[in-house]
């Protein structure tokens, strides 16, 4: 058997051994290591992971040592690789033990990093082959179009712009957040704006194609009035998901995930009504009952789908399952954020079908000259031009705060060394 092949086979049955000794670990142990753990706050220098070392004297110290004392250990430091009480304490994860890149590092270890057994590895390519496909996914759909260029499908196409971009920024950043202290809140920043973006895109799909407010509600409130409004909660979105990572931020959780999850919600709701009521209103706006009910087909199960996709990335996110409950058996292969970077693929993936397939029956329709562009009022000013400039106040947003944090947490990182 080949060198490599040896290596593999040796970090399999590691891995699987480590699964098996997760079990050994004596309740006391792993209750008083999880109460430690959930007192710990990501803004604090001291990180629980810190005091925990190989030694001969506690049980979770002949742990570590069985695992990483032997070949493993020395397998995963042949690829530079360091266990977390060897890492700087404001880069570690909760119940992740090792599999950590040196930080600082440089651009070149960062991009083979991704080929090396790390604890980001897999957080890269389950965002970075997604994206590949929905890129692919995309060219095919503008190929099969006679005219793509035409701004009735411009929500479509915004879209899919949304998906593909907070792929490849969320894989970037896996990518290069141990450059630095800098580059870390950088690539932290970028990737909260990054979801806020898909956000506005969701809103411009869902209120010009897939599930108009008018179709369900009473309002008085324009297209354009709308999505301007979502394009201005953005940014504070945006702004508060930054803010969240400084150090005297109070409720850095709430602040970072709430908003988000409420734009969200908003959004959803006139396709939650849609769900369950089938058959809408005839409105006059959006093409009244044109665009209504068109998508009906396979909406049913898709949106469930979507949803149920979604809901699965929260659960692994919040509940930190496995490594919580097994810790170091899951550093490099198998803990909560993968689960959470597939989910919201698969979440993305079939959010983009339900889109198109309402893309294929205005596509129908336009073919049947039964459909133009003022019939869902798609125009660039509630489409194009909004999300245009939020990319733009995105990216000084997160320049901005990622510069501040970056700064302090350089003060911090100094400040412990003297």
């Amino acid at each position: 058997m080949s060198a490599v092949g040896s290596s593999v086979m040796s970090y399999l049955d590691s891995g699987i051994l480590n699964a098996l000794r997760s079990y050994l670990v004596p309740s006391g142990d792993k209750k008083k290591m999880e109460k430690t753990a959930t007192s710990w706050s990501p803004h604090e220098c001291e990180h629980p992971l810190n005091s925990l070392k190989p030694d001969s004297k506690t049980e979770l110290g002949k742990r570590l040592n069985r695992i990483y004392g032997g070949k493993y250990g020395d397998w995963l430091r042949s690829f530079g690789v360091t266990p977390s009480w060897e890492t700087p304490c404001d880069t570690l994860e909760i119940h992740i033990w090792h599999g950590y890149r040196p930080n600082p590092c440089s651009v070149w270890y960062s991009l083979k990093s991704a080929f090396y057994p790390t604890n980001e590895a897999i957080n890269i390519w389950t965002h970075f082959i997604p994206f590949l496909m929905m890129l692919y996914r995309t060219y095919r759909i503008f190929t099969s179009l006679d005219d793509p260029t035409n701004i009735i499908y411009y929500p479509f196409w915004i879209h899919c712009f949304g998906c593909c971009y907070v792929l490849i920024v969320s894989s970037l950043a896996h990518v290069f957040n141990s450059l630095s202290g800098h580059a870390q809140e950088f690539c932290m920043c970028y990737d909260y704006g990054a979801i806020s973006v898909y956000g506005l895109t969701n809103v411009i799909a869902y209120e010009l194609y897939v599930c108009p407010r008018s179709c369900f509600f009473a309002t008085n409130l324009s297209t354009l009035q709308f999505v301007v409004g979502f394009t201005f909660l953005g940014y504070v979105t945006n702004g508060l998901s930054c803010w969240s990572r400084h150090p005297k931020c109070p409720y850095y959780l709430i602040l970072r995930f709430l908003p988000i999850g409420l734009c969200y919600v908003i959004t959803s709701l006139p396709c939650v009504v849609k769900y369950f009521t089938g058959l809408t209103q005839n409105s006059s706006d959006f093409g009244g009952p044109i665009m209504c009910n068109v998508g009906l087909g396979d909406f049913h199960w898709l949106f469930p789908v979507h949803c149920l996709m979604y809901f699965f990335s929260i659960f692994f996110t919040t509940t930190r399952f496995p490594e919580k409950y097994y810790p170091g058996s899951f550093d490099i292969v198998g803990h909560s954020h993968q689960f959470f970077h597939i989910f919201i693929a698969l979440g993305l993936y079939t959010q983009n079908l339900l889109v198109e397939n309402v893309l294929r029956e205005v596509d129908q329709q336009i073919v049947e000259n039964n459909l133009a562009a003022e019939d869902i009022s798609v125009s660039p000013w509630n489409s194009l031009y909004p999300i245009s400039m939020y990319v733009v106040v995105s990216a000084i947003l997160v320049c901005t705060f990622s510069s501040m944090l970056g700064k302090d947490l350089h003060h911090r990182r100094a400040k412990k060394i003297k």
